[in-house]
């Protein structure tokens, strides 16, 4: 694969991360709870695997808050699978969010979610 072709593809991977995040609605769902920022290869506009990753800010990290969100998505009929880890007492001290989404029948997008309390040290 040429380097241009390389560049068409993470362009169009990261024209479908953002279609992800509208029909997800990943932002504004969670911006009732926080600041909401996407991260890594998308941020970066380096889309290479179909990955997206956000962070939420939250002045009180709640993890009903997170179940309202995930458990308002998983309703969705191509949210596929969706992972919960509390790492608030480890190192990360945060609460970890991971949502399977299949966008076609051989193409399933991961979303990371990291929701952490503001000004953690």
């Amino acid at each position: 694969m040429t380097s241009a072709e390389r560049a068409d593809r993470a362009w169009e991977r990261l024209r479908v991360a953002q279609e992800v995040l509208g029909e997800l609605d990943l932002l504004r769902r969670w911006s009732r709870y926080g600041e909401v920022v996407v991260v890594g290869s998308v941020a970066l506009e380096l889309v290479v695997a179909p990955d997206i990753d956000l962070e939420i800010w939250s002045d009180e990290p709640r993890v009903a808050d997170g179940f309202a969100v995930l458990g308002a998505l998983a309703e969705l009929a191509r949210v596929r699978r969706i992972t919960y880890l509390d790492a608030r007492d480890r190192h990360e001290r945060g609460q970890y969010w991971k949502l399977e989404y299949e966008r076609m029948p051989d193409e399933t997008w991961t979303v990371d979610m990291w929701d952490w309390r503001m000004g953690r040290a």
